[in-house]
């Protein structure tokens, strides 16, 4: 059994059960509070007060580091807890921090070594003035992003659900279509993250999960009838 931990003592640990022994090697240390640990195949991702790193748990092998955009910096989101990670694929990374989402892609060195990786950032899209706080993969070609206001009222009455948007976009940063997210203002404070499941996704903030399934053509044709909208069902 093998398990990739890191916390407030700034240790990353890899920590490895067996029947007989058990043995726990730091795979990196020295460089504040870690958090957002994503594990996928052989690579470990971690987010820091310096950045995003990424690591072969195999070879031991450092694929990367990528520091913190200038907007990220700005909005004060050098801590870890405010950056997201998901493994959208075995080779490809999403990054949520501040105003910006990050797509780092991992590829194999090409003469050399075998087996040495390296990571290239492939796009920034950028939701400025919103914060996201949760990214996953919707399709092949397409990103749901969560994104919330910079600066969240701490008044419980306040409706919050004008200030949690979900974002349907391109890979290149083209918005598709974006809706409010039905959010209750008692734990509106807790930051929402979203989850992807095949053709089922979640939303979790504070008190609430939320369920968000994709609709088929023939379900949103009923929905655009059933509102009185006919000319756009027929379309």
């Amino acid at each position: 059994r093998v398990v990739c931990v890191g916390g407030e003592d700034g240790k990353l640990m890899l920590n490895r059960r067996g029947v007989f022994t058990s043995k726990s090697v730091t795979l990196h240390s020295g460089e504040g509070y870690i958090t957002n640990v994503k594990w996928r195949g052989p690579l470990v991702a971690w987010a820091n007060a310096k950045g995003v790193k990424v690591v072969d748990v195999q070879t031991h092998q450092k694929v990367t580091h990528i520091q913190l955009p200038p907007q990220s910096q700005s909005q004060g989101s050098r801590r870890a807890g405010e950056i997201n990670l998901v493994w959208s694929s075995d080779d490809m990374l999403l990054i949520g921090w501040g105003s910006t989402v990050v797509i780092a892609e991992v590829r194999q060195k090409l003469g050399g070594p075998a087996g040495v990786r390296f990571s290239r950032v492939v796009r920034r899209v950028v939701f400025s003035p919103s914060l996201v706080c949760g990214v996953a993969l919707f399709d092949s070609e397409h990103l749901a992003v969560l994104t919330r206001d910079a600066e969240l009222p701490t008044d419980s009455s306040c409706d919050c659900r004008a200030q949690v948007v979900r974002h349907v976009c391109s890979l290149a940063g083209d918005i598709v279509c974006s809706e409010a997210v039905p959010l209750t203002a008692s734990r509106r404070s807790a930051g929402p993250l979203y989850l992807n499941s095949g053709t089922c996704s979640y939303i979790l903030a504070g008190i609430d999960i939320l369920a968000v399934k994709r609709r088929s053509i023939s379900e949103h044709i009923v929905w655009l009838t059933g509102c009185g909208q006919f000319e756009a069902a027929i379309s």
